[in-house]
């Protein structure tokens, strides 16, 4: 008697409750999150009557890229050596996956290829967000030391705000006793959530600052909604490549 082969849908379904299924595999939404909130999603497609191939087919890789970040593929290989080690997932250009997966397996090795991509998205994103942060500091601080006094511009200053003391990137003591805040921020959730909560907390003061200034780079390639979200927080949001704005330079003392 001929074994009855067994559909995606009967060996997925018990555990996965979003799935998307097509004749040639299925995509799987996991409960993995990227660090923008969107969830870890994995195909799986028949390699055998009884055997998977499991890939993220490089949706991490697209996720980075969403957020503008674009790491270079030997620094992508690098990070993801230690999490091949640990976790046993290949890792080739780009993409995450597991061969000759059985039925038995198919499961774990879908939750396994979800985290390490999660982890993956996770340590690239941090690392590229902080070296876009240095250079995005750089350029602020030689904008702001070629129009300010520097005995009025200070660096790394602690800035009380309603509930707590915040850290942000600069502060320019202005004429007639006014003061400019700035801090950097890059595309992505985990720096954009952060300046968010710290300006508002600032602006919501006893005595905020005369201007709360967002600091950005390449203002055309960012999400309306994110843009929307930090202008509700701040005075200005300034894209350095185009320099200070004309009213916060017409108050340099």
């Amino acid at each position: 008697m001929t074994q009855r082969t067994i559909s995606l849908r009967e060996l997925l379904s018990p555990v996965f409750a979003e799935a998307d299924y097509a004749e040639s595999g299925a995509w799987i939404y996991t409960h993995c999150l990227y660090p923008d909130g969107q969830g870890v999603k994995v195909h799986v497609r028949r390699a055998g009557s009884s055997s998977w191939t499991v890939s993220d087919c490089g949706d991490g890789w697209s996720i980075l890229r969403d957020h503008f970040l674009n790491p270079t593929p030997r620094s992508a290989a690098r990070r993801a050596d230690l999490i091949v080690k640990s976790m046993g997932v290949s890792y080739e250009n780009g993409e995450w996956h597991i061969h000759n997966v059985s039925n038995e397996q198919l499961i774990g090795s879908i939750l396994l290829v979800a985290n390490a991509v999660q982890a993956w998205v996770m340590k690239m994103s941090s690392t590229e967000h902080h070296g876009r942060s240095e250079i995005i500091e750089e350029k602020l601080r030689e904008n702001l030391r070629s129009v300010f006094d520097p005995k009025k511009v200070c660096f790394s200053p602690i800035i009380p705000g309603r509930s707590k003391s915040h850290t942000l990137s600069a502060m320019v003591f202005l004429k007639d006793d006014r003061s400019a805040i700035f801090d950097v921020v890059t595309p992505f959730s985990a720096s954009i959530c952060p300046a968010f909560t710290k300006m508002s907390d600032i602006k919501n003061s006893e005595t905020p600052p005369n201007f709360l200034g967002i600091v950005i780079e390449n203002h055309e390639a960012w999400r309306s909604d994110d843009l929307s979200l930090l202008r509700s927080s701040a005075t200005d949001i300034i894209d350095i490549n185009n320099g200070l704005p004309r009213k916060l330079v017409s108050l340099a003392a």
